[in-house]
């Protein structure tokens, strides 16, 4: 029956049609109980789901009592069990990762300036780690974030050897800066893409140059301020993305396409002719005008 192609009475009202699994996936996720209406090619009528082997299989063992068929038992012996299996708890939309929660302007400047920016930092790479698994897809972020900080740490004790390696420490921990960047804005867009969400994005562009920048000229004032403002734009699109894949998660699936339920008689998706007397029917067509045969969907 993996190709069966059924319609189901959802609300009074009929709807379809829909493939097999389809089916199963709306009667697992508990939209379509045991008394449910549903019907295919081959069925003499409309029929309650409970009676439907092939789809009843799919109805959680823990329904209701008013919902369950009459109970059938295993055969004794020694390996019949005593527990009843009981199917689990609808589950709830899927929390996002650790590292998608919003973080304030306010905690982000403050304590960025009281941590001498490692505050910035550690939310930088959580964030990242959450896009990297958001993302669904292999990354460098994290290779090329500790490649920046181990050769920002080392650059220090390398200026006591000369100062031409502590400088290309220092040089190298710049590039691998911006690579981590770079890499933590391909993922948000895999992100967005992947899970169909439209939030308002500074562009890669301004963080790009917001970010190079202020790395270059961080010793002067002005750099400080440029890494200062590409923080707060940077966790401002944070905040923005992160409520954007809440609200996806959190919406209702839409409502299927209906048309009305009519008992032992449903609506024609095309013209075809009549299976009892081989009249050629109109696509409204619900029966036959000549013999008075419901229509059956083709």
């Amino acid at each position: 029956m993996a190709d069966a192609i059924w319609w189901y009475e959802w609300e009074g009202r009929q709807a379809g049609p829909v493939e097999h699994g389809a089916l199963v996936e709306l009667v697992r996720a508990g939209r379509l109980g045991a008394e449910s209406r549903i019907w295919r090619s081959g069925m003499r009528g409309w029929e309650a789901l409970r009676n439907v082997p092939e789809v009843a299989m799919a109805l959680p063992t823990s329904a209701p009592a008013s919902e369950q068929a009459e109970p059938t038992f295993p055969p004794p012996g020694p390996s019949t069990s005593t527990s009843a299996a009981t199917a689990p708890a609808p589950a709830g939309p899927a929390a996002l990762p650790e590292g998608m929660e919003p973080v304030s302007t306010g905690a982000l400047l403050g304590l960025g300036a009281v941590t001498l920016g490692i505050y910035p930092v550690v939310k930088f790479y959580q964030a990242g780690s959450a896009y990297r698994e958001l993302a669904g897809r292999p990354s460098r972020f994290t290779t090329w974030f500790w490649l920046a900080i181990g050769l920002g740490v080392a650059g220090g004790p390398l200026h006591a050897l000369g100062g031409f390696p502590g400088f290309t420490a220092h040089l190298a921990a710049v590039a691998f800066t911006v690579l981590t960047l770079f890499e933590l804005l391909a993922l948000r867009a895999d992100v967005v893409r992947r899970h169909a969400v439209a939030p308002v994005l500074t562009s890669d562009a301004t963080h790009k140059a917001l970010f190079i920048c202020g790395l270059l000229t961080w010793w002067f004032v002005v750099g400080l301020v440029l890494l200062a403002v590409e923080a707060v734009k940077l966790f401002d699109d944070h905040r923005a993305l992160g409520d954007a894949l809440r609200a996806r998660r959190a919406a209702p699936p839409p409502a299927p396409a209906v048309a009305p339920l009519v008992p032992g008689l449903v609506a024609a998706p095309g013209g075809k002719t009549c299976a009892g007397c081989g009249n050629a029917l109109a696509p409204p067509a619900r029966f036959c005008d000549r013999c008075g045969r419901a229509v059956e969907p083709g």
